[in-house]
């Protein structure tokens, strides 16, 4: 993914979420009203220049990366974590250290 990430820093770690049937290989869907949750661990070190606290999960829509809606961070725990309906590419990234970006 080459895509303009802006004031944004990653810790890099980037996720192309897709599901198989084990049994068979085959693409699976998720079902109407099924949710499914991503918790990304990370290290201190990892975290590297970014501001923790802002640190969220990031989806392409198309034309621009945006904040996973229900996307927070355990800041205490070093995880971040979002309940999903779709399977999606995301990123995991927070405002970088010394920008005063909103």
């Amino acid at each position: 993914m080459d895509r303009d990430t802006g004031a944004l820093a990653g810790i890099g770690r980037t996720f192309d979420l897709s599901a198989v049937y084990s049994d068979t290989g085959q693409v699976a869907e998720l079902a109407p009203g099924q949710t499914y949750s991503v918790i990304v661990r990370y290290t201190d070190a990892e975290k590297g220049g970014a501001i923790e606290s802002t640190l969220a999960l990031y989806g392409w829509d198309g034309s621009q990366w945006v904040k996973e809606p229900g996307s927070v961070v355990d800041t205490a725990a070093n995880m971040v974590m979002v309940r999903q309906t779709t399977l999606v590419c995301l990123l995991c990234w927070a405002r970088r250290s010394g920008c005063s970006c909103r």
